[in-house]
């Protein structure tokens, strides 16, 4: 049994593994014994007639490749007849007597039954044999055999990914996640991730990445939040050992900023780097913390300049004249009539023995660029520009010679020294590397490090200070295309001076089976792939592959780019730099086209750009306790640094719906959204006071707010504090304010904007979406703020949407009844502009940049208008104040208003640059609009409606026989949708 309370956790005494009694399924046999660990998980020769029987007709999603048949010719189970059988075929077959008692029995009834009812059978043929004890010598241990057997002859057999399963039972109030497991379920999960990853090959994409993860299976992902403390656990007793051999903590607990499985992954590192001995760097590292490296917060750039000759201190220098490379851009930037220049080499010659160097490489050389650390001394350091130790450069020169290169690119010695001449160069920076040959890695703790062929010196070059590094990451991100050579000190030799140059895909990167699985799909093409295409080498620990999938974020990507920000994060954020612009650069360089760096540029300008480029983002990494970068309007939702995002999903599971993010600094995202209550508790994260001084006036005038957020958000009790300013169809624009939590429970009776899509039950209406919402879209075209509307006008603008979805084209419902009869009268959303303004802004696609109004038809002969409305109406669009009005005693004077209703969201898609129908009306203003309809700040007399609007209604059946319409809109006739409509 398992034990789910520490008060009787050591008073476990005996076997207490699991055992239940099964029953043969047929109906035509009487046969029950007992099952435990230490049954077979194969399928009883008996059972397969029975098994076919139960599932004839079905057909496997996979089958065997063509290039895999005379390798299993002689395997039993190549005529596998489950393969790819749904999970609950299985489960539906009776074959338990006993009730499991506890989660381990559970998990032992439901994985025994997968298995047991699987079809596998015990495979005698050589080959197969030959590839499991291969399987066997590299796969992690576990405490049930049974089920780790069942893993390694499926996939020594070749059954599909599919397949090679882990399956968990239900967490809910009669079985719950114990303290103590009568069962190795920690066991089961690590040699079933590491099974799962070597058939799959390296994740590159979260959405992949977290199917892997996130485990398809539901309640395993439960059981995997649920090991959570023993996660943290084993990571912070591995994490002391690993200080305590010399290493730096915070490059380890880096892995987990960076590894798919967080902490998690740690002991893995740990196990594999405690087999090295301690590096001579450990002194540097007593400090360290684990947030904290504090020789990566040291100035490289005043390290002095390193000697690579046997006296370790001669005094030979070469200079490398600084006007060659100045006089090469000063030709390049004269030709060029563009802002964009053409690349220019900067690579260096190598010159003959003997000889100063005096000349660059020319396009028909080949030549090496260098991937280092200037803490190691082989910067600039305190020289003149262009002056390096003889025998620090006569070192490098050998190295690229002998990957046959006749040019070497080092910073040192290749970055111009005029001004403007080295702002470009700094915006060309990455192409040094990438029409490279080679890239060469120099790290002095890599060079000391001794290879051994185990995956090792993979971990270590994760763990090692080039990998600390911003620069670093770029050179490695942009050397994708062509061979890498790293510096490993060669194991033969005694005196530690000639080095190996091994190659990181073909040397380094753990190989795995993803295509020996599938041998006839182009799956993952990445070269260090072919290293196991035969199982029976030698497989890859899990150390092993967890330092892969980090360095192949570089190394290969789809369409070879950075496919979103959790991957540039995880390629990034734990990077450090001399001078902290350097790391929004560096990501630009990496995610943006050579058209749109410019590295004058500030870094918030930047940020802005990256976001743009990657168009979208997961709705939990928008989350973020930042000052944004503009108080309001465009980028209000966004921090300065990009490097502020996402940091709230890394923490956890970062899958979620996307928003978009367009040029224009607006973000547009699906949200739940509620109403904010007078006894709502609610609590900033105070990173800033400015931020908490913002989220405190917001919410002296809570009516006007909302809470956004998403059930995974919404799982940790963040919101998103949100005013919104502007309706348009199913469509909310508004201001970002900040992230919030709330003290106070929801509550059933809380109003919300999901009631149009969502059942009585809050379960989603198929064919029904919630409304969506733009961030950074609160301003008119002029740039002034827009008035913010309350919870109860937004949610008449959205009730009146709803009659409007669809439409007759180009119009606008305004009652759910004939106008014949006594109408009733919808609340009515309007746009309003400045008075006699010619041009009419786009109310279209891109949403309206106008102040939005929610109006009243009213019984009364005038039109009416609350005064703080008006007073916003006067700040946002400049128009004049009331004059006075002798006709009403309660009247603060009128003011004529330019209005339009809406326009139908089908109507967008005709057209770029709808044209609204315009209204000039006058209005009387005053405090109090004497009215219980809740939620409208204008009213429409009876005046203005029989003289400008009763006469252009009209009904639609086609569009609901009772429904009344009005044309509020017409097709611009200029843009490239009209033009194409008319021809």
């Amino acid at each position: 049994m398992c034990i789910t309370s520490r008060k009787v956790a050591s008073f476990l005494v005996g076997d207490s593994s699991p055992k239940l009694t099964f029953k043969d399924p047929r109906s035509d046999v009487e046969s029950e014994y007992s099952v435990d660990l230490l049954t077979p998980l194969e399928t009883p020769e008996h059972l397969s007639a029975y098994l076919r029987g139960q599932f004839d007709g079905w057909k496997p999603h996979q089958v065997t490749p063509s290039a895999l048949d005379m390798d299993l010719g002689a395997c039993q189970n190549k005529d596998y007849f489950m393969r790819g059988c749904a999970t609950q075929l299985r489960d539906s077959i009776p074959c338990f007597l006993d009730k499991p008692k506890c989660y381990g029995q559970a998990m032992f009834a439901k994985v025994f039954k997968y298995w047991h009812f699987s079809g596998l059978q015990h495979c005698n043929n050589p080959t197969c044999q030959a590839r499991k004890s291969s399987l066997e010598r590299s796969a992690p241990k576990c405490g049930w055999p049974a089920f780790r057997n069942a893993l390694l002859t499926s996939v020594a057999c070749w059954q599909p990914c599919s397949e090679v399963t882990l399956t968990a039972p239900t967490i809910d109030e009669n079985i719950r996640l114990p303290i103590v497991f009568c069962l190795d379920v920690r066991g089961m999960m690590d040699v079933w991730l590491w099974i799962t990853r070597l058939t799959t090959g390296p994740i590159v994409k979260l959405v992949e990445e977290m199917n892997m993860k996130g485990f398809r299976d539901d309640n395993l992902h439960k059981l995997w939040q649920g090991f959570a403390s023993d996660h943290n656990l084993r990571a912070t007793e591995s994490s002391s050992k690993f200080y305590e051999h010399g290493f730096c903590i915070n490059r380890l607990w880096n892995v987990s900023l960076q590894s798919r499985n967080g902490a998690a992954d740690i002991p893995y590192i740990v196990e594999k780097a405690l087999e090295a001995p301690s590096p001579k760097s450990k002194s540097r590292h007593i400090n360290c913390t684990e947030e904290i490296c504090l020789v990566a917060s040291e100035n490289s750039t005043l390290v002095h300049q390193a000697h690579k000759c046997p006296s370790g201190h001669c005094a030979d220098e070469t200079t490398f004249p600084p006007p060659t490379l100045n006089e090469a851009f000063y030709n390049i930037t004269n030709n060029s009539s563009s802002r964009t220049y053409p690349f220019q080499i900067t690579a260096w010659r190598i010159p003959q023995p003997g000889r100063d160097p005096s000349s660059l490489c020319s396009p028909s050389d080949n030549y090496a660029a260098i991937s280092h650390v200037w803490s190691d001394g082989t910067g600039v350091g305190m020289r003149s520009p262009g002056v390096v130790n003889t025998c620090l450069f006569e070192y490098f020169a050998n190295l690229a010679q002998q990957v046959s290169c006749n040019g070497i690119w080092w910073d040192a010695i290749s970055i111009p020294t005029e001004r403007h001449a080295r702002a470009i160069a700094m915006d060309k920076m990455l192409e040094n590397y990438e029409k490279a040959k080679v890239t060469i890695v120099h790290d002095q703790d890599l060079a000391d490090f001794e290879w051994k062929d185990d995956g090792s010196p993979a971990v270590a070059m994760i763990l090692s200070s080039w990998f600390t590094r911003g620069w670093t990451a770029a050179e490695l991100w942009a050397s994708r295309g062509h061979p890498i050579k790293v510096l490993f000190k060669d194991p033969d030799d005694p005196t530690g001076r000639n080095l190996l140059l091994k190659d990181l895909d073909m040397d380094i990167l753990a190989g795995d089976l993803s295509r020996w699985v599938e041998p006839e799909s182009e799956g993952y093409e990445c070269p260090f792939n072919n290293r196991a295409l035969s199982p029976t080498d030698t497989l890859p620990g899990m150390a092993h592959m967890i330092a892969t999938d980090i360095l192949a974020l570089f190394r290969w990507t789809e369409d070879q780019r950075i496919p979103d920000l959790q991957a540039l994060l995880r390629m990034l954020q734990t990077r450090t730099t001399s001078w902290t612009r350097d790391r929004t650069l560096i990501a630009a360089l990496m995610c943006l086209p050579l058209s749109a760096i410019d590295s004058t540029t500030t870094g918030p300008q930047m940020t802005q750009k990256i976001l743009a480029n990657f168009g979208s983002l997961r709705t939990t990494e928008i989350v973020n306790h930042r000052v944004p970068m503009s108080s309001n309007g465009p980028w209000d939702w966004a921090p300065q640094s990009i490097f502020d995002l996402g940091q709230w999903s890394l923490s956890d599971d970062p899958m979620g719906d996307w928003s978009y993010i367009y040029d224009d600094g607006t973000v547009k995202c699906e949200f739940l959204a509620y109403e904010i209550l007078v006894d709502d508790v609610i609590t900033e994260y105070r990173q800033h006071p400015a931020l908490a001084a913002r989220i405190s006036v917001a919410l002296s005038k809570r009516q006007y707010c909302l809470l956004l957020t998403t059930p995974r958000i919404q799982q940790e009790g963040t919101y998103i504090l949100f005013q919104p300013v502007s309706v348009s169809p199913w469509m909310v624009m508004g201001k970002w304010i900040g992230c919030v939590s709330l003290k106070s429970t929801l509550g059933p009776s809380r109003r919300h904007l999901q009631v149009w899509n969502t059942d009585s039950n809050g379960a989603n209406i198929l064919g029904k979406s919630p409304p969506t919402y733009v961030l950074g879209k609160n301003r008119t075209s002029a740039g002034k703020p827009l008035p913010a509307m309350s919870f109860d006008a937004v949610f008449a603008a959205l009730e009146a949407s709803t009659h409007n979805r669809p439409a007759p084209g180009g119009s606008w419902c305004l009652s759910i009844s004939k106008h014949e009869e006594q109408p009733k009268w919808l609340l009515q959303p309007i746009y309003i502009f400045k008075l006699n303004q010619n041009t009419v802004p786009n109310i279209g696609r891109g949403g309206p940049t106008h102040p939005c109004g929610t109006v009243l038809f009213d019984r009364r002969s005038d039109n009416w208008i609350q005064a703080p409305f008006l007073s916003e109406l006067i700040d946002a669009l400049d128009i004049d104040v009331a004059t006075d009005c002798p006709d009403h005693e309660d009247c603060r004077g009128t003011v004529p208003i330019s209005w339009s209703f809406l326009c139908s969201e089908g109507e967008y898609y005709g057209c770029w640059n709808v044209v609204p129908k315009v209204y000039t009306s006058m209005f009387h203003v005053t405090d109090n609009i004497g009215s219980d309809t809740p939620g409208f700040d204008m009213i429409i007399g009876l005046d203005t409606f029989d003289n400008e609007i009763k006469g252009h209604l009209f009904q639609n059946l086609r569009y609901g026989k009772d429904n009344t319409y009005i044309k509020t809109c017409m097709q611009c006739g200029k843009c490239d949708q009209c033009e194409r409509r008319r021809n």
